[in-house]
């Protein structure tokens, strides 16, 4: 599905995307394509993550609940970019970084 029809049935809430966390953390932390923005949130939040985790000493299930929250932010940030970006996009089904979901 190419990006003009992906994006048509994006808006219609017919498409969506979705992709494995650990590819989208690798695509948020080294791709040259996405944005500073979206990089320097991550970085932001995996370093609150890091620090949370050095003070919690203990609190196990905190941790876990943190780093989930930091892998599923890189995923929304990756698949916000690709519906935004044709180029992107075309370069994640090619890989496939992501896939094509219909509803």
């Amino acid at each position: 599905m190419d990006h003009a029809e992906f994006a048509r049935l994006k808006r219609q809430g017919l498409a969506g995307l979705q992709m494995e966390d650990s590819v989208a953390r690798s695509l948020v932390e080294q791709h040259p394509r996405m944005p500073r923005n979206y990089r320097s949130a991550h970085t932001f939040w995996a370093w609150v993550w890091m620090v949370t985790a050095v003070i919690s000493c203990g609190l196990i299930p905190l941790l876990f609940g943190i780093r989930a929250a930091i892998n599923k932010s890189a995923r929304e940030f990756v698949l916000d970019f690709a519906e935004q970006d044709r180029a992107f996009y075309e370069e994640g089904l090619a890989h496939h970084w992501f896939t094509v979901i219909t509803r």
